[in-house]
């Protein structure tokens, strides 16, 4: 290979961009979706963070450790859509699991070529071991580690290093966030490690979001009054946090339904250039967008394997700057000629 500078490809700096914008945004919104979700629903918590993992990167297997002494209780872990039975191991030395509760620090296959990885977790029958692997400590607001999450993929060299910082920021929500409802997207100290957290001033539905959180955090702290003043007056300000309190949920309300007509921002791919679909996304998409075909029926269809779909559908998703399979209809349609088009004008 030249090693020769040349200029990047046309349009190499916008897709860039394009993706780092879009990859800004669903980080977001799983930080809003973990901070919205109880305390006492782990397993959904589990999911948001599974579902922004495998639309952002080409992930085979997703794993949630969480270390106890000596153990490692396996609460989530889920493989090419089969979601395994939780587990309990020992923390063996000489493992990835243990490596990472030790140092603190990120595993990364290519550090010793995945020797480490081999007696962490097994995946399936263990016939087709993972190629690739990330394992990012999950640290509790004490900065204590107390976990790690982790993406495989059957495919070589899979991750990059930005996919790397992807799993340590989903690592660092699923353990502050997640587990302190009062720690939002708007924290600074969430920012300071990952300042693509910080709410963009130019997305309007983020700022609605944020908006409409801060009005829940205000009608929280109003219910609580009534506890904190002395028993005699504690009608009267029950009284007046409740009517308070309804204004606050009726302007969240309000919020609610303005995120709801607001205009796309501009980073969303319905405004965006054209997402750059290979031949082969393009395919796939054109049969979800038009015959609402499942990973398997794709894969009956097109003579591949469920596992190659997947691949293809996350960086469909990951390029249109969509979270769900259902959103690519607002991105894309199915021409008559039996190809896909960009939902943006092509006029002007």
């Amino acid at each position: 290979m030249s090693t020769s500078s040349t200029a990047p490809p046309p349009g190499t700096a916008d897709s860039e961009r394009q993706r780092d914008e879009t990859t800004a945004t669903i980080l977001r919104r799983t930080a809003r979706r973990l901070r919205a979700i109880d305390q006492d629903r782990p397993r959904d918590r589990y999911e948001a963070v599974h579902h922004a993992a495998t639309t952002l990167l080409p992930v085979d297997a997703l794993v949630v450790g969480l270390f106890r002494d000596d153990l490692m209780v396996v609460p989530y872990a889920e493989q090419q859509g089969v979601l395994e039975a939780p587990d309990v191991l020992h923390l063996r030395a000489g493992t990835a699991a243990r490596w990472v509760r030790d140092t603190g620090t990120t595993y990364r296959f290519g550090d010793d070529d995945g020797r480490m990885l081999c007696d962490s977790v097994s995946f399936g029958d263990g016939s087709e071991p993972s190629r690739d692997a990330v394992l990012a400590p999950i640290r509790d607001r004490d900065d204590a580690v107390r976990g790690f999450l982790g993406v495989h993929s059957l495919v070589e060299n899979a991750f990059d290093t930005g996919h790397v910082r992807i799993v340590e920021a989903l690592a660092h929500l699923l353990g502050t966030v997640a587990d302190d409802p009062g720690t939002g997207i708007e924290d600074e100290t969430l920012h300071a490690q990952f300042p693509e957290l910080v709410p963009s001033t130019g997305d309007g539905i983020d700022q609605l979001h944020e908006a409409a959180s801060l009005m829940d955090s205000v009608r929280r702290g109003l219910l609580a009054l009534p506890s904190a003043v002395p028993e005699d007056a504690r009608d009267e300000v029950t009284a007046r946090a409740e009517v308070l309190s309804r204004l606050c949920e009726e302007a969240s309300t309000h919020l609610a339904q303005m995120a709801a007509t607001a205009p796309l921002p501009a980073s969303d791919a319905a405004t965006s250039p054209d997402p750059g679909l290979t031949p082969r996304e393009e395919e796939i998409a054109l049969l979800i967008v038009t015959e609402n075909l499942t990973n398997v029926e794709i894969a009956e269809r097109l003579f591949i394997s469920v596992k190659t779909v997947k691949t293809h559908v996350g960086a469909i998703l990951r390029k249109c700057g969509q979270t769900q399979r259902s959103g690519l209809a607002l991105v894309l349609h199915g021409g008559a000629d039996g190809s896909l088009a960009s939902s943006r004008s092509t006029t002007g």
